[in-house]
């Protein structure tokens, strides 16, 4: 059994609140964004927060020098530097045709123009970028993420909204999302700020913390570092006082 948020629709994905005891039932979490609940929502607007540093990063990757000289990230792996990664190549090249093609999927849902970022394609679909550099990737990418941004509370309402919000943060096998990509292309990490981590009430483990703001946000961010849930921007000053708790 369990018990509703409110009165809400519950949301999409099926979202529970883990209880504080064993004995509690879960607690539905409510749709208050569209169709999503506030983690899915804040968790989706905060892949589009780091999407654009995440494909800088792994282009970075395809020619392990790429990124030095222009001021995005440097490759954040340990092995050895070859020519070319064409792991690297295949990562970024999908996750960009994974962006294109939802902007498409979107931007007709919505009835807006979307960007028309320039494409490598075959016949059927978008494969991934043409040669560009680590710089211009970036940018490419910070386009169609501020894109999605803008329009994120009108997504939320789509039909299409879950399998955007699973496709883009996790994935599948041979195309994975941005988090999955973020533990295999790992960003120069940014110092979490002085705090010990606390219990998720979603997944139960003791890994939320506070990071400070990233790729071009200039925001902090509440985030459990292993479910990926997120905090609501407005209930951050709770959670500072949760922090800052003896």
């Amino acid at each position: 059994m369990t018990r509703s948020e409110s009165s809400e629709m519950p949301c999409v994905r099926g979202c529970v609140l883990r209880g504080a005891e064993e004995s509690d039932e879960p607690l539905v979490m409510g749709a208050r964004h569209g169709l999503l609940c506030d983690s899915c929502f804040y968790r989706l607007s905060h892949a589009l927060t780091i999407v654009p540093g995440l494909v800088a990063n792994i282009r970075a990757n395809v020619i392990p020098s790429a990124g030095s000289s222009d001021g995005m990230p440097r490759a954040g792996r340990s092995e050895p530097q070859l020519p070319i990664s064409v792991a690297a190549l295949d990562d970024a090249d999908t996750l960009y045709a994974k962006l294109v093609s939802w902007t498409e999927v979107i931007g007709g849902e919505l009835g807006v123009r979307q960007p028309r970022p320039a494409v490598w394609a075959n016949f059927l679909e978008v494969q991934g970028f043409r040669p560009v550099t680590v710089a211009v990737a970036h940018d490419l990418v910070r386009e169609m993420a501020g894109w999605f941004s803008t329009h994120l509370e009108s997504i939320a309402y789509l039909p299409v909204v879950r399998e955007f919000h699973d496709d883009l943060c996790w994935g599948w096998n041979d195309a994975p999302g941005v988090f999955p990509l973020m533990g295999r292309w790992p960003i120069e990490p940014r110092a979490v700020i002085a705090a010990v981590n606390r219990e998720c009430p979603v997944c139960g483990r003791k890994e939320v913390k506070v990071l400070p703001p990233a790729g071009d946000s200039t925001d902090m961010q509440v985030v459990c570092g292993h479910c990926r849930w997120v905090v609501d921007p407005k209930d951050y000053g709770a959670y500072a006082d949760l922090f800052t708790a003896a």
